[in-house]
């Protein structure tokens, strides 16, 4: 046959890959038509946090709470997929003595077009010495009154045991650029810790996995943390 060969190799990969982006395509726009809420607000959230091996409350735990939208990316005016987009909310706070902790409600806020949230919110818990605990909803939700599933319960924090990868791991938003104007005291915490754990850690761990530290930050970003030292 003088004819061009065709490679099968190359055919059984473009048949996947095209009904891969159809899918993602027609997920992007299905999400786009659901019905969504003109405006969001959350609901109170309570808790405490304890120490996983003692029960023992822990006072000086930082909590981050964060509600992330996710948006539609069009494409030549096409839905083509969905994704994380920014944050419509973010709040921190701190546990007291006794290990407890409020996040306090808020909104409403009108819903970014294009965008919405679901299993939101995040919640970080992040004390030194401790692997940093992060939990979110299970289910999705379209409820334009927001409320986590862990309100009312009770947080426990395993404390560190030389697992460098662990911990680097626990460290879900290494650079927390998207919500730092909003928990200026996690990211300053999470800068201490970066720099201890440099220092502390084995030659052979990924030090590129550490928070980001202030000195890596743009001098315009960096200068923003001076009000809260």
């Amino acid at each position: 046959m003088n004819g061009r060969k065709r490679s099968c190799a190359a055919d059984g990969w473009r048949w996947p890959m095209a009904w891969l982006l159809l899918v993602v395509a027609g997920t992007a726009a299905a999400q786009l038509h659901l019905p969504q809420p003109p405006s969001y607000a959350g609901a109170e959230i309570r808790g405490m946090v304890v120490d996983d091996a003692t029960g023992a409350p822990l006072g000086g735990v930082l909590v981050v709470a964060k509600w992330q939208l996710r948006g539609t990316h069009f494409i030549d005016g096409v839905p083509a997929y969905t994704g994380r987009s920014g944050y419509l909310k973010v709040i921190e706070t701190e546990t007291d003595a006794a290990g407890a902790y409020i996040v306090p409600k808020w909104g409403p806020l009108p819903r970014p077009e294009s965008h919405w949230l679901d299993s939101d919110p995040t919640l970080m818990f992040f004390k030194s010495g401790y692997y940093q605990r992060n939990v979110s909803n299970k289910r999705d939700s379209q409820a334009p009154i927001r409320e986590s599933e862990h309100n009312g319960k009770t947080i426990r924090l395993v404390s560190f045991d030389g697992d460098y990868p662990r911990l680097f791991r626990s460290f879900i938003d290494r650079s927390p650029i998207g919500c730092w104007r909003d928990c200026p005291r996690y990211v300053l915490a999470l800068n201490v810790e970066a720099k201890r754990l440099r220092k502390a850690a084995p030659r052979d761990a990924a030090l590129d996995d550490l928070p980001m530290e202030l000195e890596q930050m743009a001098p315009w970003d960096r200068s923003y943390f001076s009000q809260f030292r």
